[in-house]
């Protein structure tokens, strides 16, 4: 995925290339794999596919809490006002992330990285499972 600036004078920058979405035959998650430092693997495994996402700590651990509620793993959901994908992205938010360069919100790593984008400016307020964060 190309780097992508999320930033504005008023928003952290954050750049896709720090969500990376890993291919199956890479050569780089041959066992035993350790992320680097400061980011966590999510293999997620189910039909049709086959999901692997380099994902950075201090946002995956609460969104693993995050996405048990709001789309239960599931990387196809569709919330009742269309949200999209594990972390639901609402549609207001839709137009924002395509200015990004982040279309389609299907591909796991660019919906991980919307979320990661929605997070830095807003904590977890857009998200209605925020209630289910340890604190």
């Amino acid at each position: 995925l190309p780097p992508v600036s999320a930033g504005g004078s008023s928003t952290p920058t954050v750049e896709l290339s720090t969500i990376q979405q890993l291919d199956d035959d890479s050569t780089e998650l041959s066992a035993p794999y350790h992320p680097p430092e400061g980011y966590m693997l999510f293999a997620i495994m189910g039909e049709p596919l086959e999901v692997r996402v380099l994902v950075p700590t201090e946002f995956a651990l609460p969104s693993v809490q995050v996405i048990g509620c709001e789309s239960r793993w599931n990387i196809f959901a569709i919330g009742k006002a269309n949200e999209l994908g594990l972390l639901q992205i609402h549609p207001i938010h839709f137009e924002r992330m395509r200015s990004l360069g982040l279309d389609p919100l299907w591909e796991p790593a660019r919906l991980w990285f919307a979320a990661n984008v929605l997070w830095q400016q807003q904590d977890w307020q857009p998200w209605s499972c925020r209630h289910v964060l340890l604190r």
